[in-house]
């Protein structure tokens, strides 16, 4: 387990720089859908929607599908 510089944001359960790193990248390539290994709050999806133009998708939804 990595220990974190400076704690997450609870807004998007990664921190400032990841979730712009992940916004950046789902840009660069065209991505559609992320997927969490993590239980993410309502909020936390809308946050990272808005964030990346991708839909996020958990771990435990992949298994309904």
């Amino acid at each position: 387990m990595k220990k974190l510089d400076k704690p997450m944001n609870p807004a998007t359960y990664l921190g400032k720089g990841k979730a712009e790193e992940l916004g950046k990248l789902s840009q660069d390539t065209k991505a559609q859908k992320i997927v969490f290994l993590h239980s993410l709050s309502d909020g936390q999806k809308r946050n990272l929607f808005e964030i990346t133009n991708c839909e996020i998708i958990e771990c435990e939804i992949i298994t309904n599908y």
